[in-house]
């Protein structure tokens, strides 16, 4: 999971990859980028599928669609790895 552990890499496939493979330009439509600041920590008997599925559920409902969402502050630094992996998932 590269951005379980905040790493952004952006891909790009088919007849694109092929031409930048062959030193031809290639266009990619760059992202915007939501921030999310979370307080507190996660309690014991919560899961981070739990705050997986809090986060998917704020972003329908803000509309959000199609941008890198990025989540900074309190909580964050308080998961494990694995949770950032489930999480960014």
């Amino acid at each position: 999971m590269i951005n379980g552990i905040g790493v952004l890499a952006l891909g790009r496939g088919r007849a694109g990859g092929g031409k930048a493979s062959l030193g031809f330009p290639v266009t990619i439509r760059t992202l915007d980028v939501v921030g999310v600041r979370s307080t507190g920590r996660l309690f014991s008997w919560r899961q981070s599928t739990d705050l997986a599925l809090d986060a998917t559920h704020l972003r329908r409902r803000h509309k959000i669609s199609g941008e890198f969402v990025e989540f900074s502050a309190g909580c964050v630094s308080t998961l494990t790895g694995g949770d950032c992996a489930v999480i960014a998932k």
